[in-house]
């Protein structure tokens, strides 16, 4: 493509947020805008249509997201033009958090593979039945391969010049793997389910009949999805698919809000349905013999940190053990605003990937100038031994703690052996501190807290984000003038 449109693949995982954070469904229309901003699409990359002149290419693939998530019980459509997700689909959403893993991605883009893997590694998962309805396809052999017989054939009519006959489109579809059979017929067999189809669904089919025998992709006919790779001279296999561990866990209050958004359907939950929602799909680990107060506590606490600080709460205590989320009850101006600084705030995490590594480095060192370093040196990226940034961090005039900082601009989680490396390259006195873009994994949290080695401080991507904003540093804040009577 021209554009450089993301592949079918890269909107799985955001259509998969995107539909959890909206439990009642959005319309195609809503989805296409939404994930368009999410993967911040040029204006190019959003006009550009595809080949037959009817579509946007990246509507076409967001759909071949969707459908992938069909496939896998994920997701409906819950009336035309509406997506939501299964309550299947809302347990992998709530496990996952948006981020799929390499090893799900690949299952869900290969559809022989998903419902193993997907039950496999999602706790609780197995229990809701998935929907063994095949729609048009059930009355036809099953077929080994990458597609389906008629996903295949959307794949060669969208790369077709115009009509093409039912044996012409099968023979192609077999010359590329896409699809095989055991049967004796394959062309009998797309020919059947083209015009089942067609009969079934009329004009709202992807296929129309050009002429007898001859077929070609209705106006909605998808294009084939560019990252899927078939050998061309060999038969498809069955995709094998490594298996997947669970090694992150969340914080009480992360969990917590994880829970309500997906979940709660815009209503309060009881803080002992948050916690056995967390601990049965493992997003925290706890050894408190009471979680569930754990988690009540967890959260008033850090409500009321919020409020003290001026900042708005995440949640809000409705009395009885009762707990929702403060958006939901945002309207009007407040809502707009929270939404506004909300869509700031990622822009500028996504624009901290953007800067060159020096500018970032000297960014965080005016970071931890208003943070109360008294001085900072930023070292020599030939020589820094590990650490970007020294200098001594003064509480109050009196006390002058000698800081050593490491900066990683990383989307990947930060793992314990990076934190080793920082407290390795400590000077004597020094404390040490990493800060990143992304987060850190259990394993380096319990690294840096060791209580027999020096402590590593950590600063993860929400907190960097948090406190930019705070000290004005990549943003400008606009005051609000109210009227009032004299």
């Amino acid at each position: 493509m021209p554009n450089d449109q993301p592949t079918f693949a890269r909107y799985i995982a955001p259509l998969l947020d995107l539909l959890a954070m909206h439990p009642d469904g959005l319309t195609t229309t809503e989805i296409y805008a939404a994930l368009a901003e999410r993967l911040n699409l040029s204006q190019a990359q959003i006009e550009e249509l595809l080949p037959s002149g009817n579509q946007p290419v990246y509507q076409n693939r967001i759909g071949w997201a969707h459908h992938r998530l069909k496939r896998a019980n994920l997701s409906e459509s819950v009336r035309h033009g509406v997506w939501a997700l299964t309550e299947r689909g809302r347990i992998c959403a709530a496990y996952f958090g948006g981020e799929l893993p390499k090893s799900i991605l690949t299952a869900l883009i290969h559809p022989d593979a998903h419902e193993l893997v997907l039950e496999e590694h999602v706790p609780g998962l197995a229990a809701v039945r998935a929907d063994d309805d095949l729609g048009d396809d059930a009355d036809f052999e099953a077929a080994s391969g990458a597609f389906t017989a008629l996903e295949a054939t959307k794949i060669i009519l969208a790369d077709a010049d115009g009509p093409l006959h039912y044996k012409e489109i099968t023979r192609r579809v077999l010359e590329r793997g896409l699809w095989s059979t055991t049967g004796a017929t394959p062309h009998e067999t797309i020919g059947a389910q083209l015009a089942v189809h067609i009969k079934n669904r009329g004009d709202s089919s992807d296929f129309r009949r050009a002429s007898p025998g001859h077929y070609e992709l209705n106006r909605d006919g998808l294009e084939s999805p560019s990252e899927v790779e078939i050998e061309p001279d060999a038969p498809s296999k069955r995709t094998t698919v490594a298996p997947m561990q669970r090694t992150e866990t969340l914080s009480f209050t992360d969990a917590a809000e994880r829970i309500l958004q997906v979940f709660a359907e815009r209503e309060p939950m009881h803080h002992t349905d948050i916690t056995s929602r967390a601990l049965d799909l493992r997003l925290i680990v706890t050894e408190s013999q009471s979680p569930a107060s754990t988690m009540y506590a967890s959260i008033y606490q850090e409500t009321q940190r919020r409020k003290e600080r001026g900042d708005t709460p995440r949640f809000e205590l409705l009395g009885e053990g009762m707990i929702g989320l403060t958006r939901w009850s945002q309207t009007g101006l407040t809502a707009y605003i929270q939404a506004h600084n909300d869509k700031i705030r990622a822009r500028l995490h996504d624009q901290l990937f953007e800067m060159d590594p020096t500018e970032f480095e000297e960014l965080v060192g005016r970071l931890l100038i208003a943070l109360g370093f008294g001085e900072v040196d930023v070292t020599s990226r030939s020589n820094d031994g590990g650490i970007d940034v020294r200098g001594p961090l003064v509480v109050g005039d009196v006390i002058r703690t000698r800081m050593a900082v490491q900066v990683k601009r990383w989307k990947n989680n930060i793992s314990s052996p990076t934190v080793q490396q920082v407290r390795g390259s400590l000077g004597s006195h020094e404390q040490g501190l990493i800060i990143t873009t992304s987060d850190f994994s259990s394993g380096a949290r319990q690294e840096a807290e060791r209580p027999d080695a020096t402590p590593v401080g950590l600063m993860d991507g929400t907190q960097l984000v948090k406190l930019l904003v705070e000290y004005g540093i990549g943003v400008e804040k606009d005051e609000l003038s109210l009227l009032r009577l004299g």
